[in-house]
């Protein structure tokens, strides 16, 4: 009976959408295995974060995101400067030139797996000789990177440091002005996105000014004409297509997933800009985030710190 009850509501008085995301919601419940306390050698790892209080401050940055952009720009003149790079930037032709010094990337999330891991480090450990600094996000997920790398010891980066996720607050309207969200020597908010991960980094570094390259946020746009949202392949990464396919995500979430994207954004620039005195400018001619002040890459190289 109870069964029964269940299919009509979910088949003739829900809206499709919403039966989807609570099925999507109790999946991941289901595989996630979620603790509100982190494992406490990830409370010690992220604790040693501390040493990179302030280490920059007062200096300039660039965060190198993957959006197909900058295909169309000449990061060979990023070779001097300070850099932070994300999730599967190793891929681009011109990273050994660049030797970013930070790399960041974003926990382990479904549909995550092994397979998907094992490509993603083979990847970073091919990059390990350049002297990168590597920055793992962490959370209690069943294929996290801490469980994967204590498998796969043989894939773990030479340089790297956790940051702890594990139960971190959403960053919203209330809290987006409280030091301790922003500390990655303890609890950072939760990111949607890695370059949340990336700007994280940068503050608590002291960075005073930032530059985003590959940030395009545009994808929403294009996903429909099947063009890729990275400026390499899908079958070198992660392949964002078939992950949506996985999920049933349509264009209905997708936008609502921008519009948090976009609301976190807007929090992180209040913060930022209005506490740290940082600037943060968006170097990318095709995105839609208008979030930040746009500036010519080329002029950006221009600019002093």
């Amino acid at each position: 009976m109870k069964s029964a009850l269940k299919h009509a509501i979910s088949e003739y008085i829900l809206p499709p959408g919403i039966t989807r995301t609570i099925k999507t919601l109790t999946q991941r419940e289901q595989t996630s295995s979620p603790s509100p306390q982190a494992l406490p050698e990830i409370i010690e790892k992220a604790k040693s974060n501390v040493r990179f209080k302030d280490i920059h401050k007062g200096e300039r940055c660039f965060i190198l995101a993957t959006g197909p952009s900058v295909k169309d720009q000449n990061l060979k003149n990023l070779a001097n400067e300070y850099c932070i790079s994300v999730s599967h930037f190793y891929l681009h032709p011109d990273f050994s030139i660049i030797k970013p010094n930070y790399h960041v990337i974003a926990p382990a999330h479904p549909p995550f797996e092994s397979q998907k891991l094992t490509k993603l480090f083979q990847g970073i450990k091919s990059r390990d000789d350049l002297g990168t600094e590597f920055f793992l996000g962490q959370t209690n997920f069943i294929h996290s990177t801490h469980n994967f790398l204590c498998q796969v010891p043989e894939l773990k980066p030479t340089n790297f440091n956790y940051i702890n996720y594990t139960g971190a607050p959403h960053l919203s309207a209330q809290n987006h002005q409280q030091t301790e969200v922003w500390d990655i020597s303890r609890n950072p908010f939760s990111i949607r996105t890695v370059v949340y991960s990336a700007l994280q980094l940068a503050a608590y570094m002291g960075f005073s000014k930032v530059f985003l390259l590959g940030a395009d946020m545009n994808h929403i746009c294009t996903v429909q004409q099947g063009y890729t949202p990275h400026f390499y392949k899908e079958e070198k990464g992660i392949n964002d297509a078939e992950q949506r396919k996985n999920n049933s995500v349509d264009m209905e979430k997708m936008l609502l997933g921008a519009h948090k994207n976009f609301l976190g954004f807007r929090l992180i620039r209040e913060h930022l800009e209005g506490n740290n005195g940082m600037r943060i400018y968006n170097c990318s001619p095709t995105s839609l985030l208008d979030v930040f002040e746009r500036i010519d890459f080329n002029d950006a190289i221009k600019q002093s710190s």
